[in-house]
């Protein structure tokens, strides 16, 4: 639901995406699932605000205008790239539990 400061709040920690390459900062197969399950909830989220958001301009017969000048949302291009990160978290991750077996 979105506060009544009208922005959606997320908890989203940086350390847990961030990566610095280093061969001991590998990203194990936990760290891969943690990091999956907090941008699958975050997606979600965005797509709770998302109807919110479109319900209430439907009920004062506005129309978002960042889509009338883009022809997308910022709401939907924040659900695509979610959708895109988490893509990446389950390669990923797929790639940290073959590692894991090796």
């Amino acid at each position: 639901m979105i506060p009544a400061s009208g922005r959606p709040h997320l908890e989203v920690s940086p350390d847990r995406l961030a990566a610095t390459g280093g061969a001991s900062d590998a990203l194990n197969p936990d760290q891969a699932a943690a990091a999956l399950g907090e941008a699958r909830a975050v997606l979600v989220e965005l797509e709770l605000n998302k109807a919110i958001v479109e319900s209430k301009l439907a009920e004062d017969r506005r129309q978002d205008p960042i889509r009338q000048v883009t022809g997308t949302s910022s709401l939907d291009a924040a659900i695509e790239s979610t959708r895109e990160l988490i893509r990446l978290l389950e390669s990923a991750s797929a790639l940290a539990a073959d590692a894991e077996r090796v």
